[in-house]
């Protein structure tokens, strides 16, 4: 990669992806009790079953999303 800032944020990208599968192990291993099988389907594939999407709000919008006082 030759942008700087490309390198940045696939570098904080891939931690963050780690971070969630090491947390989504954990989720997953305590519904597999009652749910046989899911941590396999998620986790022990050839590629495993996680998708993060990383998305940009424009900030002069982003006040319309919080909700107002009563």
């Amino acid at each position: 990669m030759k942008k700087p800032g490309c390198k940045r944020f696939f570098t904080k990208a891939d931690a963050l992806w780690h971070e969630v599968y090491r947390q989504l192990q954990q989720v997953l291993l305590r519904l597999e009790k009652k749910h046989p099988g899911i941590y396999n389907s998620i986790l022990k594939t050839k590629e495993p079953h996680i998708i993060l999407r990383f998305l940009r709000y424009d900030i002069q919008t982003l006040a319309s999303f919080w909700p107002s006082p009563l």
